[in-house]
């Protein structure tokens, strides 16, 4: 299930690194289970994402962040408080930056859909039917040289004026320091559809405070059989 950004000391990737050769998503361990009828065989992997910020930043930009363990090596990455810590350490390996909003759900076998899901270790056998995953990233000279306010705008104010370059492609919510807002109109002017949108608490915000206006992206994961394992 999605968690909660944690406090940590990844900052975005510096300007005089290429971006081929910046840190993107790799494969770090492959697991194998014990061989039929003996014990032994490879231990399986424990990993973990985690949302953690950016902290030459005053936004709520982040790193996704991937931690990953044999299984059975010392504490559980499950454990809230561990993985916390290996943030704060700076361990794990960052996976993307400038990552504004990450949604991660789950689809039972009826269609519903939920954002948290566990399978006993005990009895392994009913997996979700589905996994849909929404990000939105904020790159290139959206990161760089963002779009920022034409006026100031109070706390319960709901038009929006930008000065600067809009993205080719954005999704209609926009984030200011550490509001996030539901948008309706169209480049350069908006209308605040709503105001401390997504959990967030409205503010004030100077003229010329910068505007992140994300690139969404988006796909499903469909599970073998239904999300019902095969038994052999």
């Amino acid at each position: 299930a999605p968690r909660a950004p944690a406090h940590g000391a990844h900052g975005p990737a510096t300007g005089a690194e290429a971006p081929a050769l910046r840190p993107r998503a790799r494969s770090l361990a492959e697991a194998a289970g014990p061989p039929q009828g003996g014990p032994g065989g490879g231990r399986g992997v424990a990993t973990a994402c985690l949302l953690v910020p950016e902290v030459d930043t005053a936004t709520r930009l982040c790193r996704l962040v991937r931690y990953s363990q044999p299984e059975g090596a010392g504490d559980s990455l499950l454990r809230d408080a561990y993985a916390d810590e290996l943030a704060r350490l700076g361990a794990g390996l960052a996976v993307l930056d400038g990552v504004a909003w990450l949604d991660l759900e789950v689809e039972d076998s009826d269609g519903s859909r939920r954002s948290r899901a566990t399978v006993a270790p005990e009895a392994p056998f009913d997996f979700p039917r589905r996994l849909f995953l929404s990000l939105e990233r904020v790159s290139g000279r959206a990161r760089t040289k963002p779009p920022t306010l034409d006026a100031e705008l109070g706390s319960s104010g709901a038009a929006l004026t930008l000065r600067g370059s809009a993205p080719l492609d954005f999704s209609p919510f926009a984030l200011i320091g550490t509001e996030w807002f539901g948008l309706s109109g169209g480049f350069p002017s908006f209308t605040a559809r709503e105001r401390g949108a997504r959990g967030t608490a409205p503010a004030a915000h100077p003229r010329g405070a910068p505007v992140y206006l994300a690139q969404p992206a988006g796909t499903s994961f469909s599970l073998p059989a239904g999300g019902r394992r095969v038994q052999p």
